[in-house]
């Protein structure tokens, strides 16, 4: 087979500052250039941190915008920045083996921030650090750092060991900000 064929793609947009990964249309050469395959692990690693990485810019999004801590909201604004650049760069990691990301935060994330999305104040606060805070970053980080240990795929390694400084950055300003914002007793994540 010669020539050109058309497939979808995931292909970013940055035209609004809440910036989306949409669909496109795009050309793609067959057979010429051959995709990396992912095994079964890493290629559940690409849906899971996607997933989260989503979950967590929406989560930056809603905080940002509606809470009432100056420290929270530029944590929630650098928070959107962080996962959008690793989500792209995510994206065009799988898209070079063939893997079609799924653009889904899971079931219990979307609960999550559902949640956030009726709160404001220190109500919105407390439910974000319940959520998204030092919990939520120790599980994203033990996830990555089991793909730095387990993962077959050398740029995946490679990917998810540069994450992990960046989680690492972030749990330890969120255990900072943690003791100055106010549990509204609803429980953990």
């Amino acid at each position: 087979m010669t020539g050109l064929q058309a497939g979808p793609r995931l292909a970013y947009s940055s035209a609004h500052p809440a910036a989306h990964f949409h669909r496109t249309q795009a050309q793609v050469a067959p057979a010429a250039q051959p995709k990396m395959q992912l095994n079964q692990a890493d290629a559940r690693f690409v849906t899971v941190a996607m997933s989260r990485g989503l979950g967590e810019m929406e989560a930056g999004r809603i905080i940002a915008a509606g809470s009432t801590d100056a420290r929270l909201k530029r944590f929630g604004e650098r928070m959107v920045v962080d996962h959008q650049q690793a989500n792209v760069h995510l994206a065009k990691l799988a898209s070079a083996r063939g893997v079609t990301v799924q653009e889904e935060i899971q079931d219990r994330e979307r609960a999550q921030l559902d949640e956030m999305r009726q709160l404001s104040g220190p109500r919105l606060d407390a439910a974000f650090m319940r959520h998204f805070g030092v919990a939520a970053h120790q599980e994203s980080i033990a996830l990555f750092e089991q793909q730095v240990r387990e993962g077959k795929d050398q740029e995946l390694r490679a990917y998810a060991d540069q994450r992990v400084k960046v989680l690492h950055g972030q749990l330890e300003e969120l255990r900072k900000i943690q003791p100055l914002i106010a549990d509204d007793g609803k429980g953990g994540r």
